[in-house]
């Protein structure tokens, strides 16, 4: 009898063990955060890599940071809703500064620099720029098969075709 009820225990553990663990599964994967992406670009359009992009929230006053890869694109993940800051440097470029950019639950969205020759003391500000949903641009790219990379270079592709026919 004293077999059964070790047994009987076990069991019991292994069960609440268990429903803790997929609440808590749960529970993380419902953050509610965000992402900030996009790509660095020179004036005449070229990709520029290893710019420091960082994003501060207006609120709170944290600041996430990374580099563009060798193709000028970023993305910050993990990002909880509200107005940033993002700023966009690199040696020999002016910094240019989003001002008050707003970031809902869930949302990525694209905020392309292109940055202008000139001093580091230089900053060019923008305010008040809302960031374009990507949701349903990036279910396409999903099921298109495009890569964020290959949507960004589309992007820029079109935006200098349009700038020529002017």
């Amino acid at each position: 009898m004293g077999t059964h009820n070790g047994w009987r225990r076990r069991l019991g553990r292994f069960a609440v063990s268990g429903s803790l663990l997929l609440v808590s599964v749960a529970a993380f994967g419902q953050t509610g955060t965000a992402v900030f992406l996009g790509t660095t670009t020179d004036q005449q359009g070229a990709l520029l890599p290893d710019v420091k992009i960082t994003a501060t929230n207006a609120d709170t006053g944290i600041s996430v940071g990374v580099t563009t890869d060798a193709g000028g694109f970023y993305r910050i993940p993990g990002l909880f809703p509200g107005e940033y800051d993002i700023q966009a440097e690199r040696a020999s470029f002016a910094v240019e500064i989003r001002r008050r950019v707003t970031l809902t639950v869930s949302q990525e969205a694209v905020v392309n620099f292109t940055l202008k020759v000139g001093p580091v003391a230089e900053k060019i500000e923008v305010s008040g720029e809302q960031a374009p949903l990507v949701e349903s641009a990036d279910r396409e790219r999903r099921s298109s098969g495009i890569s964020c990379h290959e949507q960004s270079r589309i992007q820029r592709d079109q935006a200098a075709l349009s700038r020529k026919i002017r």
